[in-house]
């Protein structure tokens, strides 16, 4: 058996003695095992909670939690404390049965081509060959009858005005030839039409009778841009209360079987931390019918945390019923603008008064 040199033995025997001595001066830290195990446990129960607090019922208060009362865009809307002209949306809602009801007031500047549409409905009606007739005979009697002197002979005298148009239609149709008088008897006994084969119709004596006021309509636009990490998060926490109060929620738990309203909206044009109740008309009562958030339309540009540095918000409002012009008088008058329609849990009233107690003022 061949054995190694002397030298080579002994270079080494002195790697080896090196060695030994430098694991010898390793010490190897000792491992806890039930602390490790508790830490464990613990990181286990933290996502479980923090999962818990996403998917349970409570997730409401959670959220609750995130959204502020008061959200301002741009961020000098809150510092100048209330300078600048300003529109204030205001509004309360539950983001969970059972949770109670939260106040929301959103500030953001007035924005470009504020309109004010107000209409009113009108429909063409034919009165016909007696309509004339009808309408004296009706306007008289109502004469009549608001006078209880002597009613029976003014109601007599009623009809006898009524009759006296009519026998100012006969006598013109004294004018008109036999064929022509034949032709819309025929007509109106038997529903033919003899008269348009003669190329002649009655003269339909049209006029336009109000049909009603139309609901208004508001819609407001802005292009919200990030300066800072407040802003973004102001951007984020605006659009969510939009978003989430379009909706319908749930009365019962039950969310195919009864839904409540979506809330109604107070909206206010704001100067000097005061109601601009003069130059700007007001608004009644409205719910939000459409909110389009767009993120990054013209770049996808993004903070470091995720949060987008561009929001197009857009918002659609009607007013929560049709308007006539006592409720208009009276919001308009009132430094507060009434009620407006709905109650402090901004839900709708029962009247038709905007401000029921602006008399007592």
């Amino acid at each position: 058996m061949a054995t190694l040199p002397s030298s080579l033995s002994s270079s080494l025997s002195g790697i080896k003695s090196k060695i030994g001595s430098a694991t010898s001066s390793i010490k190897l830290p000792s491992i806890d095992i039930d602390k490790q195990l508790k830490n464990a446990k613990q990181s286990i129960k933290d996502k479980l909670k923090e999962l818990k607090g996403i998917y349970s019922p409570d997730a409401g208060v959670n959220l609750a939690n995130k959204l502020p009362k008061d959200c301002f865009y741009p961020g000098n809307l809150k510092q100048a404390d209330g300078k600048y002209p300003c529109i204030r949306f205001q509004t309360k809602g539950s983001l969970g049965e059972g949770k109670g009801d939260q106040d929301y007031n959103i500030y953001l500047p007035i924005p470009d081509g504020l309109t004010f549409s107000d209409g009113a409905t009108f429909g063409a009606k034919d009165l016909g060959l007696m309509g004339g007739a009808a309408n004296d005979l009706v306007k008289n009697v109502s004469s009549a009858v608001s006078d209880a002197d002597g009613i029976i002979d003014k109601i007599k005298g009623a009809f006898d005005g009524a009759s006296t148009t009519a026998a100012n239609i006969l006598s013109q149709l004294k004018g008109v030839s036999a064929g022509d008088i034949a032709s819309f008897a025929s007509d109106q006994l038997y529903g033919t039409s003899v008269l348009a084969s003669r190329s002649k119709i009655v003269a339909p004596n049209k006029t336009s009778m109000f049909e009603g006021n139309t609901v208004r309509n508001f819609s407001f636009q802005w292009k919200m841009i990030a300066r800072t990490p407040e802003e973004s998060a102001s951007m984020y926490n605006i659009q969510r209360i939009f978003r989430l109060f379009t909706y319908a929620s749930s009365a019962s738990g039950s969310p195919n079987i009864l839904l409540e309203f979506p809330p109604a909206w107070k909206i206010d044009f704001v100067v000097n931390n005061a109601m601009n109740t003069v130059k700007l008309p007001k608004i009644y009562g409205c719910y939000l019918t459409s909110t389009s958030a767009s993120f990054g339309e013209e770049r996808a540009m993004f903070m470091p945390d995720g949060s987008p540095l561009q929001l197009d918000l857009t918002l659609e409002f009607t007013e929560v019923r049709a308007l006539n012009r006592q409720d208009i008088i009276e919001m308009e008058s009132s430094f507060t603008g009434g009620t407006r329609g709905i109650d402090d849990n901004f839900k709708t009233l029962g009247t038709f008064s905007s401000d029921p107690n602006l008399t007592q003022r």
